[in-house]
């Protein structure tokens, strides 16, 4: 029988606090503590002790006090902190009871008891506080137990929460953020340019070149080139011979597309922003559309709005300022199941509404700040919204790629059926994201038409 000190007992009010009583146990047996909560017991496989008071008496090393507006008050949490004092006290156990405040309890209400005890705060940050925890507990000499590890927390949630929990026999529809390409033009035009490099971003029309050609789905280019017009369907088919097969002849076709898209993004007043490889996002800046908002429209809700531009005020009080945050959105090309756009979303910032940021790791911090709290439906309305807005309200996109020739895109994305849902609990941002403070924007999106945080990536 194990007669040391070595349990860290959580004490919360139940029912209110059993999330973040929950969340607080899993992350302090993966750490390694052999910790124990109503919620959880020990996760490790072990019967506890019927007694708690004894527990509290002769196993415990440190316990957790989780303190809120309504533990504070409480009886059941306050007999078990006063019991934790006393033996505190009579053990002579140097900082036996650590409260760590969770919500927006004032100081001046604390528990009369706690006064002269030094409380953790885990405001604002659930992610912040567990490192001063498990810094205390460390610098302390809590005892570890090699049962109570990520391996042992897997298994308690696997025996703990079924796979099916909380899925519900109902049909769903699914957004991706897929979008069909329905028209392509009938026909491509190669131009032989033999060894020369001219500018193609200059040009009037989206154009790659691959060795001695420019292909365009234009046939004027303004270049001194000979010109040969193939249907589209047997360059796709054969290619070019000693130019380019017809592996090759499709990403000419990706390249034109995406090229096409781009211009049609600066055509509407996005500025381009340059993204890894050749991709570029096509930016909402201050003051390009009314009010700096989007009308969208999801079936079954009613027409609502959704900013694209929004700001948020930082800085300490004799220097505060706004950063702007603006939306952004770059296109890749799918093959499969159908030819698509595949719409990713951004996030970028400036100072001023207009000028956005260079540093890549100054945007990633603050896109991590900004949108911790966007759940799958702020992303998906605003991707819905910006499409509908690059349509002009209309069901297709029409992109230009030529005088007289353009590419079709639905401006509703693809969507697939789900013979299941599920019931939606909305997650706080340290749940979903407790090892780090902040946020990135996804790369691929989509969602449920009643909105969700899981995504469905297309």
């Amino acid at each position: 029988m194990n007669n040391r000190r070595d349990v860290v007992f959580i004490s919360h009010a139940n029912p209110e606090d059993d999330d973040f009583a929950t969340w607080l146990a899993i992350r302090l047996a993966r750490a390694g503590y052999r910790v124990w909560c109503d919620k959880t017991s020990l996760l490790a496989g072990e019967t506890f002790w019927n007694d708690i008071e004894a527990a509290i008496r002769d196993k415990t090393a440190k316990f957790i006090y989780v303190l809120t507006r309504v533990s504070n008050t409480k009886g059941g949490p306050r007999k078990e902190l006063h019991l934790a004092l006393n033996v505190g006290r009579t053990e002579q156990l140097k900082d036996f009871v650590v409260p760590v405040a969770v919500d927006e309890l004032p100081a001046r209400d604390f528990n009369i008891h706690l006064a002269e005890l030094n409380v953790l705060s885990f405001r604002p940050s659930w992610a912040r506080g567990l490192a001063r925890l498990l810094e205390k507990l460390e610098l302390d000499g809590v005892p570890k137990d090699p049962r109570f590890s990520p391996a042992a927390v897997a298994d308690w949630w696997r025996s703990h929460n079924s796979a099916r929990a909380g899925i519900i026999e109902r049909s769903s529809e699914l957004l991706s953020n897929w979008f069909r390409i329905v028209q392509l033009p009938s026909r491509i035009f190669t131009h032989q340019v033999g060894d020369a490099r001219p500018n193609l971003d200059v040009r009037p029309h989206a154009a790659s070149q691959q060795g001695p050609m420019i292909c365009s789905f234009a046939e004027r280019l303004g270049l001194d080139a000979s010109v040969q017009a193939l249907e589209l369907q047997a360059f796709l088919e054969r290619g070019i011979e000693h130019v380019a097969d017809s592996a090759q002849a499709h990403r000419i076709l990706v390249r034109l597309i995406v090229s096409a898209w781009q211009r049609l993004m600066s055509q509407m007043g996005l500025p381009l922003f340059r993204l890894s490889g050749r991709r570029c996002a096509g930016v909402f800046v201050k003051d390009l559309v009314p009010n700096d908002t989007l009308p969208v429209s999801v079936p079954g809700t009613r027409t609502t709005h959704r900013s694209i531009i929004g700001y948020k005020t930082i800085g300490p009080p004799d220097k505060r300022h706004k950063r702007y945050w603006h939306y952004g959105v770059s296109a890749t090309v799918v093959h499969r199941p159908s030819l698509a756009l595949s719409i990713r979303p951004h996030v970028f910032f400036s100072d001023d509404g207009t000028t956005l940021w260079e540093s890549d790791k100054r945007v990633q911090r603050a896109r991590r700040s900004q949108c911790k709290n966007w759940w799958n439906d702020d992303w998906r309305d605003r991707l819905l919204a910006t499409m509908r807005w690059l349509a002009r309200g209309a069901s297709h996109i029409e992109v230009p790629v030529a005088d007289n020739a353009k590419i079709l895109v639905e401006s509703r994305p693809v969507s697939f059926e789900s013979p299941v849902s599920y019931v939606h609990r909305k997650l706080s941002a340290d749940e979903l994201h407790p090892d780090d403070d902040d946020d990135e924007d996804p790369e691929d999106v989509g969602s449920e038409l009643g909105g969700s945080h899981d995504p469905v990536s297309g």
